[in-house]
């Protein structure tokens, strides 16, 4: 009779405790050599392994960890060889790129949880739908999928280790998690609703829609920035050190000012040309966005070393 024993989880692979039993296989190549090592670990999936494990013996292989768990098909064991600090290095490392893909997430819920709720709020005042179909695959495309990415390229920081460790049950839907969700979404729908009032009632539902659909684009533009961290990054260096998320801002930011702007592009976007005020409201309203939520951070750090005090 087999001795019942707890049951762990590395990554989607259940161990003991009744669970199926799972194969696992180690890597013979030289960790530090992620390409050799990646090459390695397919040719092990593909054998039947369910978890493989990879030997840590210096901080050059700490180093390849990042890069071998985003390119592995399946959950990676370290073995960590004689030096603690290379474990230290490896938790560092899964922390992180944990805290990347968390923050990802968020950026996608928030934003598209502001986006409907402008469609919502314009539903229950009878106003006509701020977006028209094309919008929302611009936004698809664009807003949401080049920023998120850049999101999980974020540089890795040490402060993670000052976090307590995590249940290893907890969901990564926290209730910390949804309600920042539902704040900064409701921020971003707040400006985007605005805009189109401002529009709808100036001069008709084209260029309502039009402004509602240039401010969610910058604002989730914008909002990328504020999804790198549950602390304000405003006017610190953190804002500036992942180029990648600049460079997606600044795409985005380029491609939507010329749909807004360009007349050739009306039929297309169904839109209508902005001239330079409204232009420029679309921008202050879509910052807004960005202080009011970096803003709310701080009170929630305040807040909460308040209460550790």
């Amino acid at each position: 009779m087999s001795k019942k024993t707890r049951q762990v989880q590395v990554g989607s692979v259940r161990i003991g405790g009744g669970a199926p039993v799972s194969v696992q296989s180690m890597t013979n190549t030289d960790t530090a050599d992620v390409e050799k090592t990646l090459s390695q670990i397919r040719a092990l999936t593909v054998a039947g392994a369910d978890i493989v494990r990879v030997s840590v013996y210096n901080e050059a292989c700490a180093d390849a960890v990042r890069a071998l768990v985003d390119g592995s098909p399946v959950p990676l064991v370290a073995d960590i060889h004689f030096d603690y600090k290379l474990a230290i290095k490896a938790v560092e490392n899964g922390r992180n790129i944990y805290a990347n893909i968390k923050n990802s997430i968020l950026f996608l819920l928030s934003g598209n949880f502001g986006g409907i709720l402008a469609v919502l709020y314009a539903a229950v005042a009878g106003l006509p739908v701020p977006f028209a179909p094309v919008h929302l695959l611009f936004i698809n495309l664009l807003t949401d999928s080049l920023p998120a990415i850049a999101l999980g390229l974020e540089p890795h920081s040490s402060k993670v280790m000052k976090e307590k460790p995590r249940p290893l049950n907890e969901s990564i839907l926290t209730k910390n998690f949804l309600s920042r969700v539902g704040i900064e979404g409701f921020c971003i729908a707040a400006v985007t609703v605005a805009a189109f009032c401002l529009g709808y009632y100036g001069e008709g539902a084209v260029l309502g829609s039009t402004m509602a659909f240039g401010t969610l684009c910058i604002s989730r533009l914008l909002h990328g920035f504020n999804c790198k961290s549950e602390a304000p990054v405003l006017f610190k260096k953190r804002f500036f050190n992942n180029r990648y998320l600049f460079g997606a801002f600044f795409a985005g930011f380029v491609l939507i000012n010329l749909v807004l702007i360009m007349p050739g592009l009306q039929g297309l976007f169904k839109v209508q040309t902005l001239d330079v005020m409204q232009l420029m409201t679309v921008w202050g309203l879509s910052l807004a966005s960005l202080l009011v939520i970096q803003i709310l951070k701080g009170i929630r750090v305040l807040i909460k070393s308040a209460r550790s005090s």
